[in-house]
């Protein structure tokens, strides 16, 4: 089989190889990888950014597939997952097959093509951690989402409308996002949040951008409002003041994903799948590169060419 292999941090680490196919443990299943998603992760992963990943390895931590191999119940079955581990300590899947948990399979759903269902991992995982899991967004609640037009945010104001909240999104660029009320990036933004909601602010913020807009944030707040925090630019460093904090018995929420096992992500696609059928939920088709041209594709984020890139072995 053909596989994508880091052999030292960098791009120019990467390596495509030809293998024979490995034998699995008995709690493993093999996977035929038909799109694996490629996430900014995967591309900090490469560059060295997490001290826990160990060398050689396959990157990688999205995938959907169909099961070659595992107890008999499952063969033949389309799933798609994700994991923590997948990519960092446990070989990856940009790769033609992957061994994987069989306890973390899960059936993908129908009306999603394997590319899309491959590009929804990682974003749609880590958007369920941040409002369903940390901010526990409610009916009737006002939601900001900062960043909406990227792929977590998208999953994230999706999650929230399903939750029967009202949406307000933070972008860049005017874009027409479904059900949400689109504000552009600017100083105004708290002002504007507080018009919006008769001067009482958000009930819960998701920032997925940091830098400049974690005090946007925080300052478009209600009262016991909680801000979940996804990314961090920079050094990582922000300042604010802790008394303003308090007094208003605000919360901050920190939402990690690396945190979250292949086996312990399943239950997360288990909630997310009827919510995919039913059509609350969907992803944009993902541009589709071919496997052999992987290193080109993680060139291609880098330089921030395509909104969603999956790898196609």
């Amino acid at each position: 089989m053909k596989r994508l292999r880091l052999l030292h941090f960098g791009i120019d680490g990467l390596q495509l190889e030809e293998v024979p196919l490995q034998d699995i443990s008995p709690q493993d299943s093999l996977v035929q990888v038909k799109a694996a998603g490629l996430n900014p992760s995967d591309l900090a992963n490469v560059k060295g950014a997490f001290s826990q990943t160990t060398l050689p390895r396959v990157p990688g931590r999205d995938y959907s597939g169909i099961v070659v191999e595992g107890p008999a119940e499952w063969k033949g079955i389309a799933v798609w997952g994700s994991g923590a581990e997948l990519g960092f300590t446990k070989d990856g899947t940009h790769e033609e097959c992957v061994a994987l948990p069989t306890a973390s399979l899960v059936a993908k759903p129908a009306n999603l093509s394997f590319a899309a269902a491959a590009a929804a991992g990682v974003p749609c995982v880590t958007a369920y951690l941040a409002m369903i899991e940390a901010a526990q967004v409610k009916a009737g609640e006002t939601a900001l989402i900062i960043g909406a037009a990227g792929s977590v945010g998208k999953a994230a104001c999706q999650l929230a409308k399903a939750k029967g909240a009202r949406v307000l999104g933070v972008v860049r660029t005017p874009e027409q996002i479904p059900g949400v009320e689109v504000l552009l990036s600017s100083d105004e933004i708290p002002k504007r949040v507080h018009e919006m909601t008769g001067g009482r602010g958000v009930d819960l913020c998701l920032d997925t951008v940091s830098g400049p807009m974690f005090p946007v944030a925080l300052d478009s707040l209600a009262e016991g409002g909680r801000l979940a925090v996804i990314v961090a630019k920079g050094d990582g460093r922000v300042t604010f003041s802790l008394r303003d904090f308090y007094h208003h018995r605000l919360r901050l929420l920190g939402v990690d994903s690396l945190k979250t096992s292949a086996t312990a992500a399943a239950q997360i696609y288990r909630e997310l799948t009827p919510l995919f059928e039913a059509g609350i939920l969907s992803v944009d088709e993902p541009e589709q590169i071919p496997l052999e041209n992987a290193t080109e594709a993680y060139r291609q984020l880098e330089q921030g060419d395509a909104a969603k890139i999956t790898i196609v072995p």
